[in-house]
């Protein structure tokens, strides 16, 4: 990883970590919730989101259906 980018994510953590103490307070189970979603939204505005090619499977019979 180049060090821009080290610079980057470590820049996203401290934002992030910052955002977190002031924002969350109830139960782990409501916190865990809220950093996934805040990590997400944090990282999709800052790195943007890379759409994703989806394979297409194929379905083949199994020796039973032949």
């Amino acid at each position: 990883m180049a060090s821009y980018e080290r610079q980057q994510f470590k820049e996203l953590d401290e934002d992030v970590d910052c955002i977190v103490e002031q924002v969350l307070l109830g139960t782990v189970e409501r916190k865990l919730r809220s950093v996934c979603r805040l990590i997400y939204a944090v990282g999709k505005e800052r790195f943007g989101v890379t759409p994703s090619e989806r394979k297409q499977t194929t379905v083949s019979k199994n020796r039973r259906q032949i």
